[in-house]
């Protein structure tokens, strides 16, 4: 019975957040091949125009293609993918 007070009585641990996820996870800008920019991810692919607009419809507040997208939780313009 001690054994089962011991497991609920213990404290969640503090989980740190690993470098490399963050950056693996960052929005980036490039242009499609229309010409019309859209959201790609460091190291992965352009995805066609259709699946990105559905994938990925929180980056376009207005919905419209040619809209440059912007991050949903600041609003701010998203940057152009760094070489």
């Amino acid at each position: 019975m001690n054994w089962i007070k011991r497991l609920f009585s213990k404290k969640p641990e503090a989980k740190q957040c690993d470098i490399h996820v963050v950056v693996d996870s960052a929005v980036y800008v490039t242009m499609d091949w229309g010409g019309n920019p859209i959201t790609t991810k460091i190291g992965g692919g352009i995805l066609p125009r259709r699946a990105e607009m559905i994938l990925n419809e929180k980056y376009y507040p207005n919905g419209k293609v040619g809209e440059w997208p912007c991050d949903p939780l600041t609003g701010k313009r998203l940057e152009i993918e760094p070489h």
